[in-house]
């Protein structure tokens, strides 16, 4: 393992996460949580759709399989 540091900043658990390949997609993971939970406060009916969604599993494996196309589709 090879981290790079040039500042103090660097020093940071995020920055430190982000030179790591899995713990830099598990953050990714996390920040995209973090921005779900935000955007859904207080919206009880969204709340209600996402748990239906959750409970579709054919829906939740196309929904998945779709992510990790885009996924790597962005990494080429």
């Amino acid at each position: 393992l090879d981290l790079t540091f040039t500042k103090m900043g660097d020093f940071a658990p995020d920055k430190i996460a982000e030179q790591v390949p899995q713990l830099a997609e598990i953050l990714k993971m996390r920040r995209q949580l973090e921005e779900l939970l935000g955007f859904m406060d207080g919206r009880v009916d969204a709340e209600k759709r996402i748990a239906q969604l959750l409970n579709n599993e054919p829906l939740l494996s196309k929904i998945a399989s779709q992510a990790m196309s885009d996924d790597d589709k962005v990494g080429e």
